[in-house]
Order: C-alpha cells, then structure tokens, then sequence
C-alpha cells in the first residue's frame, strides 16, 4: 500500500503510528517502519481502497484525490 498518505491534507496530521518491531518490517510490511493511522474506506463488492479517512477531523478524500 505505498499511496497511503502521510498526512491529511485538511488538518495536516501526521498518520505516522508506532515503530513496526524489526524482525516484521521487511517480510511482512516491505520495510516500512511504523504503522499507519490513515483509514482505508472500500465500497462493499470491490478489493481495493476507494477513498481515505482521517480519525483526527472526519474529512474524507477520495483515493486518487490530487492525482494527473
């Protein structure tokens, strides 16, 4: 999930959760180092995360928001 947004662009909190312990890092989430707090929204029937959702302000952005 490598598009998963850092912060949110309307309050500009940060997702950036706890560290990931070392030894699941590289095998488990391609050697990312913390978690995220950004929330995936999907639409019932589909696999793929349709908009994102911020805890901190409630704002809603669909997923391919400032995207060419």
């Amino acid at each position: 999930m490598s598009d998963t947004p850092e912060k949110c662009p309307k309050c500009g909190k940060s997702f950036q959760g706890e560290p990931i312990p070392e030894k699941y890092r590289k095998e488990y989430y391609g050697g990312k180092t913390h978690y995220s707090l950004c929330m995936g929204r999907t639409i019932q029937g589909q696999d793929h995360v349709s908009s994102w959702y911020c805890q901190f302000c409630q704002y809603v952005w669909a997923r391919d928001m400032g995207k060419e």
